[in-house]
Parts: structure tokens; sequence; C-alpha cells
């Protein structure tokens, strides 16, 4: 097995996205990512409502063999001998592993901290400066929505960190408020 090479000193790395993650590897304070809240609570919804569509669709078959073959009803093997409806039962399955999933996913990422505006503001005046990457993702710490996610007129630009998430558990701590309501904080981005 060959030896690992050496990691590359901050200064030395390239600008565009190895410059900005190797910021946020540095400090990991600075490790902010958006939750995509209204993206996500609308895919929840649209998968909440193909989900009701499929529920629809086996009530209907279920009433329709009510009034035929009530016995089918009573025996999955009578049931499941219907490819149409044995397709059905899946795509449900399938449809709801899917919902559950990404429901319970969703869970967790509203739970992680919501980074402190004085962190954001840090890697906002950093990738303002640097201009690390010029692709979307310059602006995903902007206030204004970025594509497909919906508006929130009401929260001031500054403090507007409910959209996004600290990996950083600590990253409220007085230490890193200090460092980032001072000139300290400087020292640490050239």
């Amino acid at each position: 097995m060959s030896p690992r090479p050496p990691p590359v000193p901050f200064a030395q790395l390239p600008p565009g996205y190895p410059k900005l993650s190797g910021l946020v590897c540095k400090d990991k304070t600075l490790s902010i990512f958006r939750k995509f809240r209204s993206l996500s609570t609308r895919n929840l919804l649209y998968l909440q409502s193909e989900i009701l569509d499929l529920e629809s669709q086996l009530q209907q078959e279920d009433k329709k063999l009510s009034l035929t073959t009530p016995e089918d009803l009573k025996s999955w093997q009578a049931f499941s001998g219907s490819i149409e409806r044995t397709q059905l039962v899946s795509t449900i399955r399938h449809k709801l592993n899917d919902y559950y999933s990404t429901l319970l996913q969703y869970e967790k990422v509203l739970n992680l901290s919501c980074p402190s505006y004085e962190h954001v503001g840090l890697l906002k005046d950093w990738m303002n400066c640097e201009q690390p990457v010029v692709d979307s993702t310059k602006n995903y710490l902007e206030h204004r929505d970025q594509a497909g996610d919906l508006e929130s007129p009401w929260y001031r630009a500054e403090e507007d960190t409910v959209d996004f998430v600290s990996l950083d558990p600590v990253a409220d701590s007085w230490l890193s408020r200090l460092l980032t309501r001072t000139s300290l904080r400087y020292l640490f981005l050239v």
C-alpha cells in the first residue's frame, strides 16, 4: 500500500470548491448547509398525495370486489391472483417505504442545530471576498430564495438561519461567539 499524501495546506488549495471545502474543514463552525425546508415539505406533500391516490385506487378495487367476488377480499392468494392488484399493492408498499424514509430523514434534519447568525455572516463575508464558486452554490447563504425553495420574506436577512443546519454541535459556544464577534476571526481566514 502506498503512503497517503500529506494534506494540502489551506493557502495552497486551488480556488473553487477545494478552497470552500478546505475552509469548512478548517473551522467546523462553518459546516453550514441548507435544510431546504420548503422543498422537503413539498416533496413530502407530493409523496403523501401519491399515496392518497393509491389508497383511493385500492379502496375502489375493494368496492368492486365486494360487489363481484367478495371472497377475493378474504384471501391473499385470491386477491393477488390479479396482476394489476398485485402491482398496486407493490406500488403502495414501495411508496410508503419512500414516504416513511423521507419523513424520518427530514425529522432528523429538522432536529439539527441552526448555526448562529454570526457564523452565517462570517461564511458569507468570506464567500463574498474570495468568491470560491460561481455557480448557484454561491448564493446558498443569501436570504433570497434559491431555485425551487419558497420565499420567506418575514425573516431578517442576517438572522435568517432557520433554513440552515450546523453540523457543529458547539457552534454556539461562548468562545465561538467571541471569535466571530471580534477581529480575531480574520486571523483564521487567511
